[in-house]
């Protein structure tokens, strides 16, 4: 702790490129190792699914091979029952010695005179013929007990003698015909062909339904690891081909269990996950039609890894480089900065000791360079203040005095509006008269510094703008103002209704008839106000009031029509922003219709104003 607590008095406490250094390396460090592993993550993710995508193809083409094996001894057997005079022929070979079969072969043949006899021999030859997969056909007769074995090369006859175990081996395998293992002692010659799976089938007579032997048909498993190998040449995980007590027929690694059993149960029950086998796998299953065998795949933890071994170290090598050369360019350019704070620091402390002449020399366009120009400035000011402070003074009272003379006293403007009343009134024109005394009124309530007016107050202005353009419309604008009384003396903002009747006068008004008219009403509603401004103008059509209720809606009336919303959102926001979000502006209209607008506020007394 000691040596920590010396390193940061001596490098860190009062340093803060230090500091920043120190923190921007720690993040560049988190940012690039979190990047590493993400990426990591999500290659190991997708070679994890192009995998398992390849493997289910395995599965699938496998299935497709053994479904097609299985379909086709069925077909060969049910051949053998369809046809009288070759299942007659098979049950005659099982049941009899290999010479009385001969015997009634020649008088069959002695009997129909036909060149080629139907037998069960050229019907097992021609199966073989159409699956080069098939090494041997065997067939056992219960009654005689001999198996007779054919292959492409040989046909041989084993007599096995009384003690034979193929019967209650068969009976064992009715449930699962399929098997890797056929016992030694049932076959006691060798048979063509290296790792066989077999099929193994009970026979009966039809007729009699006695049963009279069995047929056992040998696949060579090397044609089923060539058909896989043509049809998916990538294959990442471990092939094998189960049967329904979880034996393995077939397998492509070299690791097996010693007993050549598999937890078939198991493996379904984690069908598609994670599971601890000799390693932590990934196991899919197919199963293959109704044969009773599974294809299994499974995809070792160590394959995964081998496989972004080459990634991941990529990915370290790249990161470090990366967070050296950032350290490096952060720490080249946080010297540069810290060396032009020291000059600052350098500076300041003569200005501290009273040399007022010095000034700061850092080159560059940053902010750096902003705040040595601004402190070279304010040294030069601090100096000129100094030496002239007594002129500076008097200056700045006579900028004051000036600006004081330049103002606007609005009782001159009054005075001014009087004076051209009068005229204008001596002159007869007693209706430009009546304008300007009503453009002074409305000057002189716009000017008041109040800016909360009572409703009667803010009517009584709507009156007199109306009145100005019913002297400027004679004859084709009526208007009419009401005021509810128990609204009366209610306080409001002001300027909320003026905004709305003058966008009628520039929007909504037609200048060529005669009719026009516009009403301002304010009357309570419950514990609010209504304002209403009603007119019969030239309306809104429903697309531009669909705009404008989403320009209300948004806050922002700088859309369209030049601006020609901006009084109407203007006025509802500061009813929103004042009242809250329960009041504010509506607007119905229709193209010719006319328009309503409807402001709603709270009703407040001025007496609660004073309070």
């Amino acid at each position: 702790m000691g040596a920590i607590r010396r390193f940061y008095d001596n490098h860190l406490r009062r340093k803060m490129f230090n500091k920043i250094l120190l923190l921007y390396s720690l993040v560049i460090i988190l940012l690039f190792a979190a990047a590493a592993v993400m990426v990591h993550q999500y290659n190991k993710q997708r070679f994890i699914r192009e995998a398992v995508d390849a493997d289910m193809r395995s599965l699938q083409v496998t299935s497709a091979y053994l479904s097609g094996q299985h379909n086709a001894i069925q077909n060969a057997i049910q051949q053998l029952y369809a046809d009288a005079t070759i299942i007659e022929d098979l049950n005659h070979f099982l049941d009899s010695s290999y010479e009385d079969y001969l015997a009634s072969r020649l008088t069959r043949y002695s009997e129909n005179r036909q060149s080629l006899l139907k037998t069960f021999e050229m019907q097992l030859k021609s199966y073989m013929e159409q699956d080069s997969g098939i090494e041997n056909v065997v067939l056992y007769s219960y009654s005689r007990q001999f198996y007779y074995l054919l292959s492409a090369s040989r046909q041989q006859i084993v007599e096995l003698g009384a003690e034979s175990d193929w019967e209650p081996w068969i009976t064992e395998r009715r449930r699962q015909p399929w098997t890797a293992h056929v016992p030694e002692e049932l076959l006691p010659q060798a048979r063509d062909g290296e790792g066989l799976y077999s099929y193994v089938r009970e026979l009966n007579d039809p007729f009699t339904l006695k049963r009279t032997g069995a047929i056992l048909v040998d696949y060579n498993v090397d044609r089923l690891a060539e058909w896989i190998a043509a049809r998916t040449p990538s294959m990442y995980g471990s092939l094998m081909v189960l049967a329904a007590d979880g034996s393995i027929l077939y397998a492509d690694s070299e690791w097996l269990p010693e007993d050549r059993q598999m937890d078939l149960p198991m493996l379904r029950a984690y069908q598609g996950e994670w599971v601890r086998l000799a390693e932590r796998s990934r196991v899919n299953l197919v199963q293959i039609g109704d044969s009773g065998l599974t294809a299994v795949s499974i995809l070792p933890q160590s394959v995964i890894d081998s496989s972004t071994s080459s990634l991941r170290n990529s990915l370290i090598g790249i990161t470090l480089l990366f967070i050296a050369l950032s350290f490096t360019v952060t720490a080249t350019i946080m010297m540069r900065y810290s060396r032009k704070f020291k000059l600052l620091v350098t500076t300041m402390s003569r200005i501290e000791s009273g040399d007022l002449s010095v000034r700061v020399k850092v080159t560059g366009e940053d902010e750096l360079q902003q705040i040595a120009r601004r402190f070279n400035d304010m040294c030069e000011r601090l100096q000129d203040y100094i030496d002239r402070v007594y002129l500076s003074e008097i200056k700045q009272k006579n900028a004051e005095l000036v600006a004081l003379q330049t103002q606007i006293n609005p009782h001159f403007l009054y005075n001014t509006l009087e004076a051209i009343r009068m005229k204008a009134y001596s002159d007869g024109s007693r209706d430009v008269g009546q304008m300007i005394y009503i453009l002074s009124s409305i000057f002189r309530s716009m000017v008041k510094k109040n800016a909360l007016v009572t409703v009667q107050e803010e009517l009584e202005l709507c009156g007199m703008y109306l009145e100005l353009f019913r002297f400027r419309y004679e004859g084709q604008l009526a208007y009419e103002t009401e005021v509810d009384p128990r609204v009366r003396e209610c306080v409001t903002m002001k300027l909320l209704a003026q905004p709305i009747i003058e966008n009628y006068m520039i929007h909504g008004f037609r200048p060529g008839a005669s009719d026009n008219r516009i009403t301002v009403r304010a009357v309570a509603d419950g514990e609010d106000i209504r304002i209403v401004v009603a007119d019969n103008g030239t309306g809104i059509g429903e697309e531009r009031l669909s705009e404008l209720r989403g320009m209300l809606a948004a806050g922002s009336g700088i859309d369209g029509d030049e601006g020609r919303s901006i009084g109407l959102v203007n006025v509802h926001e500061r009813l929103r922003t004042s009242y809250g979000e329960d009041y504010g502006l509506q607007v119905e209209s229709g193209a010719g219709a006319g328009t309503e607008v409807t402001l709603r506020l709270p009703a407040i007394r001025r007496e609660r104003i004073l309070e």
